[in-house]
């Protein structure tokens, strides 16, 4: 059954004369880092799961390991993440900082201050590596003030 809001858009479609079920998406963000701010794509792989590709695959973390939520550090809207497939990276930028740029394929594991299965994501344990070490946590630190690491 489609939702009240794709009907919507499948009503606003030029051509429903043939097909009841046409559904129009208008607009589609992903999200590469959990609470940062969205990437808007024109088209975007889909998982075999199902769901999008690096969408919140990356989550910022505190020193004790819990995920960060923009309610409380309001500052994650100003990072914005972009995703490169023409470079395979996850390019990071934020006012008045360098961006920062890390591969998609090897985390940089050169920080081992806190450990991946200690990662918690909305209350829940997971398996997660540190991405990005010292240099992706000096960075997002200094933007948002507060010491923490990038986890995939």
């Amino acid at each position: 059954a489609l939702s009240s809001r794709t009907r919507l858009l499948a009503d606003k479609s030029s051509d429903t004369s043939t097909n009841e079920n046409v559904a129009v998406i208008e607009s589609l963000f992903v999200f590469p880092i959990k609470s940062c701010a969205a990437m808007k794509v024109n088209r975007w792989p889909i998982h075999q799961t199902g769901r999008l590709s690096f969408d919140r695959e990356f989550a910022l973390v505190d020193s004790s390991g819990s995920a960060m939520r923009l309610h409380s550090h309001p500052r994650m809207s100003e990072i914005h993440p972009h995703i490169d497939f023409d470079t395979n990276s996850l390019v990071v930028s934020a006012p008045h900082c360098d961006d920062l740029v890390l591969s998609l394929n090897t985390p940089i594991t050169d920080d081992e201050s806190i450990n991946p299965e200690d990662v918690q994501i909305c209350g829940i344990l997971c398996k997660g590596t540190i991405w990005g070490g010292r240099k992706a946590s000096s960075w997002f630190s200094s933007v948002l003030g507060v010491r923490c690491w990038l986890a995939r």
